[in-house]
């Protein structure tokens, strides 16, 4: 399967990663999946992010994001898989693991409007694509044009220099905190972590084999999650991805 996939390639290549929002909540709670969860995360510092998608390579699965896919429309990477298309919001890719960087936020700035910034130029980023798609006729095509244009005026190429100019800056700045501005708009102060969160990894099982975690994922999972090891009622147990999925041919998926 995908994840044991980037277990191997990081393992390597001397990449950090670490299980991380649903995934580790299932492998802390659960040893595996939390039942009606629906796919898998991992997140990552910057750094490793980047030598992550551009170095990656494997038969039978790629990676997309801005930097490797210019039809990507997403802040951050997905790990998909050849052999299998899933059509969800107009995607023919098939999602197999959800791959988020975490960035430094430096500390003169203040940090929501820091991750307000860089999250609205990703937005740049992925949205522009959105202006000329979809277009079944031609007072949609307009009106898509018109709307995405207006709330994203940059071009992509402009937006993704302001991008990594912005997370270049802040690399080389003292740092107050981190954060994972793919998820921000979830609710900033939920994806704001401290400082020394990606200092120290372990193993942890799950669903039968080894992978990597946080050492401090007790302290991550209380900031998200808050009672993570308390299950949600039974109303809440459900998952969160729908689309259509075709196997292109007959194989089988092994974690």
């Amino acid at each position: 399967m995908a994840l044991s996939v980037v277990h191997d390639f990081c393992t390597a290549n001397q990449i950090n990663y670490s299980l991380a929002y649903g995934t580790l909540l299932g492998a802390v709670r659960h040893k595996d999946f939390i039942p009606w969860d629906d796919d898998a995360d991992i997140f990552m510092p910057r750094h490793d992010y980047e030598k992550l998608v551009t170095t990656f390579k494997h038969p039978d699965y790629y990676i997309s994001s801005y930097q490797t896919d210019t039809s990507c429309e997403s802040r951050y990477a997905f790990l998909c898989d050849k052999r299998i298309s899933y059509i969800h919001h107009n995607s023919l890719r098939f999602p197999a693991l959800d791959i988020f960087p975490v960035d430094n936020v430096p500390i003169n700035i203040d940090k929501k409007k820091f991750a307000e910034k860089i999250y609205l130029l990703s937005n740049n980023i992925v949205c522009t694509r959105h202006a000329y798609k979809n277009a079944y006729n031609i007072l949609r095509g307009f009106a898509s044009f018109t709307y995405y244009k207006f709330k994203y005026p940059h071009t992509r190429k402009f937006a993704i220099s302001q991008f990594e100019n912005l997370l270049t800056e802040s690399r080389n700045q003292p740092v107050q905190c981190l954060l994972d501005f793919s998820n921000y708009y979830i609710g900033p102060d939920k994806f704001f972590f401290p400082t020394d969160l990606f200092d120290n990894y372990c193993d942890i099982d799950f669903h039968g084999k080894t992978f990597r975690c946080i050492k401090s994922y007790d302290k991550f999972l209380t900031l998200r999650y808050g009672d993570y090891m308390t299950l949600p009622p039974i109303e809440q147990r459900v998952g969160g991805h729908i689309g259509n999925v075709y196997v292109k041919k007959e194989y089988s998926i092994i974690i």
